[in-house]
């Protein structure tokens, strides 16, 4: 039986978008392999903080459980709440820092660096084998302009007059003549459910800030 490969590099090349099954934002990510070989994977920020997850569970001393500054396993960038119009730039945000993130990963001893859930995370699916043809973030497609909602949401939508559900603003070649686009049913719910979650968010904020004011005293 061959020696199980190892992996020698792991480099995050760029951010790019996916529609199915909804719009989301994929790492394109090269692994080099002990054999020679070199293969191109797609995760998703969520698939990184699953591997981070079982890196905690599986090696808790290494993971600063007991003590912090035994700490070896590298720091994932968190989690970050915002509306969906700043998943790009998020996406965007995070790229070097989980690039850094998986080079700090491979340079751990081999007991963590080519564990079963390390190898597996990096190992090509079936899914990295005919990935769509999808627009990598930065490029901007033709015909298509923004509209700026009154809280600053991004939205992409046609060019043309009659594009219909877009709040507030269609920004134009001049910015500083805003022309009122008409509301729809399911935004208007869109954008108070979002507000509603704002408002629970800075509540929830509130009272932990009480507590801890409450304590102190």
């Amino acid at each position: 039986m061959p020696p199980r490969r190892s992996i020698v590099e792991v480099k995050v090349l760029d951010v790019q978008k996916r529609r199915v099954p909804n719009k989301h934002y994929v790492y394109i990510i090269r692994v080099t392999w002990s054999s020679g070989s070199t293969e191109a994977i797609y995760r998703r920020y969520s698939k990184f903080f699953d591997l981070q997850m079982q890196m905690l569970d599986k090696f808790p001393m290494e993971g600063g459980q007991k003590d912090p500054k035994q700490r070896i396993i590298p720091f994932l960038p968190g989690k970050i709440l915002f509306r969906r119009s700043h998943i790009r730039d998020v996406a965007v945000k995070r790229l070097i820092p989980i690039d850094e993130y998986c080079k700090a990963l491979i340079q751990l001893p081999p007991y963590i660096s080519q564990c079963d859930e390390v190898l597996q995370f990096f190992e090509t699916r079936p899914e990295d084998l005919n990935p769509p043809k999808e627009e990598h973030v930065g490029k901007k497609k033709s015909g298509v302009i923004y509209c700026l909602t009154r809280t600053t949401q991004l939205q992409r939508a046609p060019s043309t007059a009659s594009s219909g559900n877009c709040l507030s603003w269609r920004t134009c070649p001049h910015p500083s003549l805003p022309l009122p686009l008409p509301w729809s049913k399911a935004t208007a719910v869109s954008c108070l459910t979002a507000g509603l979650r704002l408002v629970s968010c800075f509540l929830s904020g509130l009272r932990v800030a009480a507590r801890i004011i409450f304590l102190k005293m």
